[in-house]
């Protein structure tokens, strides 16, 4: 039987041991190289774990909103015997109280060759608020031109706030501080804040008898202005990931500032009222608070 020569016997053992020195020259049936096959997965897989898909996420917490009021009161009353009995009280009060924000949010895929990976998102809520009512302008300062003895009158504000409306835009940066990945969120806002403004006042008429007369007004006040937002990812259920997060708002105002009320109250007995009610909020507000987020990551 003719053997072919020994050198080329030797050829398909040192064929094997150069393929297994070097894995990147292996190919599969299709002619890819294995390792390029294995590092596609496994960027794919890294796609599906870190911030690469449209994420869904809803969030609660709990938020303090914060604003300097003013807020003011005038009544003059003329009695039968042309007595002019006037009212005057003007208060600066900070108005501070607790709200519950519910939201939605949605982020873009990531850009991942920039630092940080960053995300666009967009995010709204809507923030229940207290019901108390806030004691503003409290007037019982009376004077009688003609000299007579003061009558018991007084005049009192009172505010409160109601719903908040909340709507932005921003970006998502991701870190990681001691294995916990870590989101900084800057974003731009569209703030709505509800207020009442409610008027008490007590006359006295010539009978002696008390007569409260009450009137009311409602007003949304407009905001714009950034929020920056801290969240951490705390754990993970399949796909879905929790986070708590601790953010701060500041608002501009954009829109009217005051409720004004005039001429209000009127009493045939002791002549037609001239009354004015005024309050007015300030330029900014300021809210801030804290939560848990409820992120949907899809299938790993």
């Amino acid at each position: 039987m003719h053997r072919p020569p020994p050198l080329l016997r030797l050829l398909p053992t040192a064929t094997l041991l150069l393929l297994a020195s070097d894995p990147t020259l292996a190919q599969d049936a299709e002619g890819a190289p294995v390792e390029v096959l294995e590092e596609s997965a496994a960027a794919s897989d890294d796609r599906a774990i870190v911030w690469s898909e449209w994420t869904p996420s809803i969030f609660a917490g709990i938020a303090i909103s914060s604003s300097n009021t003013s807020s003011s009161v005038f009544a003059a009353y003329r009695n039968l015997d042309a007595d002019l009995f006037a009212l005057r009280d003007q208060r600066e009060i900070t108005l501070a109280g607790p709200v519950v924000p519910l939201g939605v949010e949605l982020m873009a895929p990531s850009f991942r060759r920039l630092p940080g990976e960053p995300r666009l998102f967009l995010q709204g809520s809507y923030a229940l608020s207290r019901e108390q009512k806030n004691q503003l302008a409290n007037s019982f300062f009376v004077q009688a031109r003609s000299g007579a003895q003061p009558a018991n009158y007084n005049a009192q504000l009172f505010g409160s706030f109601g719903p908040q409306l909340l709507g932005g835009l921003g970006g998502a940066f991701h870190f990681e501080v001691a294995d916990y990945p870590v989101l900084f969120k800057p974003s731009l806002n569209f703030f709505a804040q509800e207020f009442t403004l409610d008027v008490v006042a007590n006359v006295l008429p010539l009978n002696n008898v008390r007569v409260p007369r009450t009137a009311r007004d409602m007003q949304w006040f407009y905001y714009v202005g950034p929020m920056l937002e801290l969240g951490v990812e705390v754990g993970r259920a399949g796909p879905l990931g929790f986070q708590v997060f601790a953010n701060t708002l500041v608002g501009f105002r954009v829109s009217d500032g005051d409720i004004s009320l005039q001429r209000v109250f009127s009493n045939p007995a002791i002549g037609e009222p001239d009354d004015m009610f005024f309050f007015e909020y300030d330029s900014l507000v300021v809210n801030g608070g804290a939560g848990l987020r409820l992120v949907w990551y899809g299938g790993d």
